[in-house]
């Protein structure tokens, strides 16, 4: 183990600039804005409800209609890795980023509005 030589990097954890991680409410206010008046996909209606549940994009992606209810229940993620290759593929699992990721995400009113909203939009699709 003498001649292993380790970055002091290696176990370094990466500090991120949290100003950088989230969107301001300033910003949230004119995406929300430019969805409601541009209401052409069903990719806007998905960041609305990630704005009112907190879900993480993989979590969003994965939901089924059979995990709405009451409550929402987070329990797959959509993960993405490099194939050899080099394309990249989706693919659910049936678990979170973390263990803490499992869990049930209370609607609110304006949630329901949307989920209902979507529905009515995949509908339309098929």
């Amino acid at each position: 183990m003498g001649d292993l030589d380790l970055s002091s990097k290696a176990f370094t954890k990466k500090q991120r600039d949290k100003k950088k991680l989230v969107f301001t409410d300033e910003e949230i206010g004119k995406i929300v804005e430019y969805i409601y008046n541009n209401p052409t996909s069903i990719t806007g209606l998905g960041i609305l409800l990630a704005f009112q549940t907190g879900l993480r994009p993989g979590e969003l992606v994965s939901l089924k209609w059979s995990d709405v209810g009451e409550r929402l229940n987070v329990c797959k993620s959509e993960v993405r890795y490099k194939q050899e290759d080099g394309t990249y593929q989706l693919e659910v699992i049936d678990s979170t980023k973390t263990e803490a990721g499992m869990r049930e995400v209370v609607l609110t009113d304006e949630a329901r509005k949307l989920l209902k909203q979507i529905r009515l939009d995949c509908w339309r699709l098929w």
